[in-house]
């Protein structure tokens, strides 16, 4: 019986002791951290003790490129501000750092990224596949849909191809640059007037912005639209609505799809103006009259988005012109 009762107190030791330790495989991280002092047993030994990682709420690294993994970044619970640039990781995993506010990473592989654990994130920086980076990263879906006191983003070289910031209402500050596949952002989220700082720049798939107010955007007179900068001429509405079912829902349809010469369009309210514009945002054609067919024959082939304007508001369709 005596013999039974140490072995379990034994094994429980054994636990306690295992329970302390957080496995760092990558020896360029844990080097990093025994550099920093942030592993307190001063060797690189795959090891770290858990209680030395818990107690770091800042952890800044750049310029590390020999670093291919940060396993172990998931026991830093207290982390509050974090950069990770400069290094060839695949992973973060951040989902235990739900007290982080300031998130950078940068020139990286990252093959995605979920924030959706981190409620308290403030502060946004993620750069990526710039023309200077060592790294390629194919991350192209960002959900900041949880991030609802996020106040600063910028977002640049990387391969997102839709944003959505309808739940991020306390936005101050944005900047969307290089995103060359990004085809559309939902800003609409009822505080774009609290956005005062807004920077869309090389953004060359941008076709459509959805906004609270698109009068006062396209006006760009008074604050804070007055500081707004768009480039590559997107469509500002208040609706990016796209798709043919959409568009039969709103009494508008537009047919053939793909088209080679003639596009009908058929709508039950009447249509004031309709302007087409290829996949850069810019306009390629505009009609006053006779929509029920429009020629596209002088348009070359490709993608363009179809905007309609009727006396119910604005419509928007992607075609394909064979």
């Amino acid at each position: 019986m005596k013999k039974l009762v140490l072995i379990h107190i034994l094994f429980g030791l054994v636990t306690s002791l295992q329970a302390q330790i957080t496995l760092i495989p990558d020896p360029y991280f844990e080097g990093v951290l025994v550099g920093f002092g942030i592993d307190t047993d001063g060797e690189v030994n795959g090891q770290a003790l858990t209680s030395d990682l818990e107690a770091v709420t800042q952890l800044l690294i750049y310029d590390q490129q020999l670093i291919a993994d940060v396993t172990g970044i998931e026991a830093f619970i207290n982390l509050e501000k974090l950069e990770l640039t400069n290094m060839g990781i695949t992973h973060l995993d951040l989902s235990n750092a739900v007290l982080l506010e300031e998130l950078e990473v940068g020139n990286n592989s990252l093959l995605e990224l979920d924030l959706s654990n981190n409620i308290n994130l403030k502060n946004l920086l993620i750069q990526l596949n710039c023309s200077s980076c060592q790294f390629y990263s194919p991350l192209s879906n960002l959900d900041l849909s949880n991030n609802l006191v996020l106040r600063d983003v910028y977002l640049l070289d990387a391969s997102i191809t839709y944003l959505d910031f309808s739940n991020n209402s306390n936005l101050v500050r944005l900047q969307l640059s290089r995103l060359n596949d990004l085809t559309q952002v939902n800003l609409k989220n009822g505080a774009n007037s609290s956005l005062y700082y807004l920077r869309f720049l090389q953004n060359e798939s941008l076709t459509c912005v959805q906004v609270d107010d698109p009068e006062a955007v396209i006006a760009g007179v008074d604050p804070p639209y007055d500081n707004w900068v768009i480039e590559n001429n997107p469509i500002i509405s208040e609706d990016c609505f796209l798709g043919l079912e959409d568009y039969g829902q709103k009494g508008v349809v537009l047919y053939p799809n793909p088209v080679k010469d003639v596009l009908s369009i058929e709508s039950a309210t009447h249509i004031k103006k309709v302007k087409i514009y290829n996949l850069f945002g810019l306009l390629v054609k505009e009609v006053t009259a006779n929509f029920r067919e429009i020629s596209l024959a002088e348009l070359p082939t490709g993608l363009l988005v179809v905007e309609i304007s009727t006396e119910k508001g604005g419509s928007i369709e992607k075609i394909v012109k064979e």
